[in-house]
């Protein structure tokens, strides 16, 4: 394994060669080799040598501890052949004076990281198992997404009440935003999303007795959806900061891609498939189904994402030396000294804002997807309205809708790696928005079901491209020991716009009509897309992301 050497000052200390045993000295004493020494090198008090063999001894222990960080690594990453340096040895490259392999300011991969040309991602153990758990996990969710919204249009057939569903889904998202990014920076990331995952699924198994006394109403489907909305948002955060730690940094635009393609294959694909379907034959079953995937998904996370308890006992979750810098137009460097656990919540609250506000990156790209999140909901929130009212689909052919427009999706995801690749984390957001915009307007003008699947998909395959690229930017910006903290910030702009988007496409439906309403958010995402993509465009090349 290619490790840093100590720097030596290329100067010879004498040293004597008689075997009489040598007088015991005082701690911190000089030999009477080392005063010789001194004299001669014209530094009678010693200080000079003195410094120099203290900077050595520094600079030894932190090669070593340099080392075992680089084979935890290695073990973490659970790779047979290992990720290549590069130099090609197969070791991962050791700056003197850091804690792990090298990585650009900023803690995360390389901003040019991608899958060597020619050659094949190699993801180990450890990986595979936690896109299981995603598997299984989303393609519960995947239920949930068609019988929840089917079960609120049995309850009530208020356009604003359905469309509240979502907005308490989103609202929720929001107001968990901070807290989820301290608690994902302070506590082990992987008990976080043990504990999301038993909650969600005891709040999902409490559903099913309720409905199952025949005492279910619209605000406890308004109290489970929140419950799920704050474990969903803890589970994510402590997600994304965990997937380098499982990920080769080269390949993880690669790794994200995988995540969340079958992220969204389980989700949009897989559980809508037969959600419907089974809505119709027993409404339980959906909602019994998804709290069964919540457990199964924790025990394969309990063996995939290694716990970081170790790294929370030393300075913080900080590193102790070197610095970490967010890159922005600016550049400007976050020593990790300035922003190491501080004394309260309100400390790590502004600690993570800081940050956010010196990069003009991720300042443009949180406000680009919220922008994004403000339009989708607005056609979210009314979707299974117009699958029921506009294409005439039952409860069965409007999971079939939602699953295959999810197709497309999960080849978008595929391919997003080598997108990111080709024009950059930034790049890739613009272009899936803007697939998008041309969804929610092609929307408003489709009456056809087949066609609407198609049309719907470019939504679907345009998010899905544009959640690899801003989760793989923001990975590529902010410092590990900082992840959460900043990236809360970022979900909390998305989440503030979300609800107020499914209240907006309520109040545009009631008004006018769904297919009004998914006209308007395509305007306005137009409208706020061509404003937002050259600046962020811009910052995200001079960042070099």
């Amino acid at each position: 394994m290619a490790l840093a050497k100590p720097v030596t000052t290329g100067q010879t200390v004498g040293v004597s060669t008689r075997r009489a045993q040598p007088a015991v000295l005082a701690e911190g004493e000089p030999s009477p080799e080392d005063r010789s020494a001194w004299d001669n090198s014209g530094d009678p008090d010693g200080r000079d040598a003195q410094a120099a063999q203290a900077a050595q001894a520094a600079q030894a222990a932190q090669a070593a501890q340099a080392a075992q960080d680089t084979r935890d690594t290695r073990d973490t990453w659970d790779v047979q052949d290992g990720p290549r340096g590069s130099d090609g040895s197969g070791d991962l490259a050791v700056t003197p004076g850091t804690s792990g392999p090298t990585r650009p300011p900023g803690g995360a991969a390389p901003a040019s990281a991608g899958s060597p040309k020619g050659s094949r991602p190699r993801f180990g153990g450890r990986f595979w198992r936690l896109w299981w758990a995603t598997a299984i996990s989303s393609s519960g969710d995947g239920l949930l997404s068609v019988a929840l919204p089917l079960l609120a249009f049995t309850l009530t057939h208020n356009l604003l009440a359905i469309a509240a569903v979502t907005a308490d889904q989103r609202a929720f998202s929001a107001l968990a935003s901070l807290p989820a990014g301290v608690i994902a920076d302070r506590f082990d990331r992987r008990a976080v999303m043990l504990v999301s995952n038993f909650l969600s699924g005891t709040a999902l198994a409490a559903l099913v007795v309720v409905m199952s006394v025949g005492v279910a109403d619209l605000q406890m489907l308004y109290s489970i959806t929140a419950v799920l909305a704050v474990c969903d948002v803890g589970y994510t955060v402590a997600l994304q900061a965990s997937v380098p730690d499982v990920t080769p940094p080269e390949h993880l635009a690669t790794g994200n891609g995988r995540l969340l393609g079958i992220d969204g294959a389980g989700e949009n694909f897989v559980g809508p498939g037969i959600g419907g379907f089974l809505f119709g034959a027993a409404r339980r079953v959906p909602f019994f189904l998804d709290a069964v995937s919540f457990f199964a998904a924790a025990l394969l996370v309990r063996t995939s994402v290694p716990s970081n308890r170790s790294k929370l006992r030393h300075a913080g979750g900080a590193s102790a030396s070197g610095t970490a810098q967010a890159q922005g137009t600016d550049r400007e460097p976050f020593v990790d000294g300035e922003y190491r656990h501080g004394r309260g919540w309100t400390s790590d609250f502004g600690s993570g804002l800081r940050v956010f506000r010196r990069s003009v990156v991720l300042k443009l790209l949180a406000a680009t997807m919220a922008s994004a999140n403000f339009t989708q909901s607005i056609v979210f929130g009314l979707v299974v309205v117009y699958a029921e009212r506009t294409l005439r689909l039952d409860s069965t052919g409007y999971g079939l809708f939602l699953a295959g427009a999810s197709v497309l999706a999960v080849i978008g995801s595929f391919f997003a790696g080598r997108l990111v690749r080709l024009v950059g984390g930034a790049g890739v957001v613009v272009i899936g928005i803007f697939l998008a915009t041309v969804s929610y307007v092609g929307l408003s003008f489709t009456r056809v079901a087949i066609v609407a699947v198609f049309v719907f998909g470019l939504q679907e395959i345009g998010i899905a491209i544009a959640n690899v690229g801003s989760v793989t930017t923001r990975q590529r910006l902010i410092p590990r020991h900082l992840f959460g903290r900043v990236t809360s910030v970022h979900r909390l702009m998305g989440g503030i716009a979300a609800p107020l988007g499914a209240m907006a496409g309520g109040l545009i439906a009631t008004v006018s009509s769904v297919p009004m309403a998914m006209f308007v958010a395509g305007g306005l995402e137009a409208i706020m897309l061509a404003y937002l993509a050259p600046a962020l465009l811009q910052s995200a090349a001079r960042a070099g992301v």
